[in-house]
C-alpha cells in the first residue's frame, strides 16, 4: 500500500513538471509571437519612413 503511494506522488509530481514544462512553452511561443509582430511593426514603420 505504501509503495502504490510513493508511486503515485511520484507520477504526479511529473505529471506538474510535464505540465510547467508545456506552460513555459506556450508562454515562451506567446512571448515570440508578440516579439515577430513588434519587429514586423518596426520594419513597416521604417519603410515608411524611407518611402
Amino acid at each position: 500500500m505504501y509503495e502504490k503511494i510513493i508511486n503515485i506522488d511520484k507520477n504526479s509530481y511529473d505529471y506538474l513538471k510535464h505540465i510547467g514544462t508545456c506552460n513555459h512553452v506556450e508562454s515562451l511561443i506567446q512571448l515570440l509571437k508578440y516579439t515577430i509582430q513588434c519587429d514586423v511593426y518596426k520594419r513597416k514603420e521604417h519603410d515608411y519612413v524611407i518611402n
